[in-house]
């Protein structure tokens, strides 16, 4: 063994038993390190980014010919935790509705947990993911827009109704 913790000669990685109850920073997130492997199969490289409730993984399943795979690593968290549940179930109906993939929805891979995280596993990162996601981040400014307009409208029927009320 390499001092206390690390690799071993056959490959196999130790525990250190320091870290065993300090795997998440402050808020929550996972401390993940290039190299690791989660699950016994996705072989850690880099993070894809970090959001407001998980970090994305970028990974090598091992089981499947070192393919490319995201692997959204949820904040540990009880919120965070049903709020990642509720994106299985809606990621599994969207699958339902198109299983042949033809509207080009994300797809889940798979899940597990690991160190008190829930993960999902999506399909390989590429040029389709990109431009899709690309999309969905255009839609959420134009989605925000559109509320900010709809707040905008409900702030001037509020104040027609209160005038009107008061006469």
């Amino acid at each position: 063994a390499q001092g206390d913790f690390g690799i071993l000669s056959d490959g196999s990685a130790l525990v250190n038993p320091l870290l065993i109850d300090n795997w998440d920073d402050s808020e929550g997130y996972y401390r993940f390190r290039p190299g690791e492997v989660l699950h016994d199969r996705f072989l850690v490289r880099t993070a894809f980014g970090k959001g407001v409730y998980s970090t994305v993984l970028k990974a090598w399943d091992l089981e499947q010919a070192n393919e490319i795979v995201a692997v959204k690593v949820i904040r540990n968290n009880d919120v965070m935790y049903r709020s990642g549940l509720k994106e299985v179930e809606f990621l599994k109906k969207l699958a339902e509705e198109d299983p042949q993939g033809k509207k080009h929805c994300i797809q889940l891979r798979s899940l597990f947990e690991y160190r008190n995280h829930l993960c999902l596993v999506f399909e390989p990162d590429g040029d389709e993911s990109a431009r899709v996601a690309r999309q969905i981040r255009q839609g959420e400014r134009s989605l925000g827009r559109h509320l900010d307009r709809g707040r905008a409208s409900l702030r001037t029927t509020d104040a027609h109704l209160a005038a009107s009320s008061a006469q």
